[in-house]
């Protein structure tokens, strides 16, 4: 994730945001949710390691984020590592990866709400 623009106005213009409500929302929102999603991207990049050998080496046809076919259907269905695969997915996506998705938009939209009722207001 780039914080460079963020660590600029942190550094040389935060002083400028005098709405303090604004400025903690944006505070939160570069350095607790989107370092987490950061760590979410550098985790997502480790699994992706481990899972790429294994489609690589049991199936076919592979179009990223589309379709892959497996090569021995019975083998895949039966093989507990790619059910491990699939279930770790599901969870991690649902518990990890859309909640604090989704908390993100959450706090840019309040941060995008805030700015505009603080500049109707000046």
């Amino acid at each position: 994730m780039n914080m460079t623009y963020f660590e600029e106005l942190k550094n040389n213009g935060i002083h400028l945001i005098k709405d303090p409500v604004i400025k903690k929302a944006l505070v939160n929102l570069f350095e607790d949710t989107y370092e987490y999603l950061g760590n979410l991207l550098d985790s997502e990049r480790r699994i992706n390691q481990v899972t790429r050998s294994y489609y690589l080496h049991n199936f076919v046809n592979i179009e990223f984020c589309r379709k892959a076919t497996p090569i021995d259907y019975h083998n895949v269905w039966n093989d507990p590592t790619y059910k491990n695969i699939v279930h770790y997915r599901i969870i991690t996506l649902k518990s990890n990866q859309v909640n604090w998705y989704q908390k993100a938009i959450q706090q840019i939209n309040y941060i995008v709400k805030s700015i505009d009722t603080y500049l109707q207001n000046q």
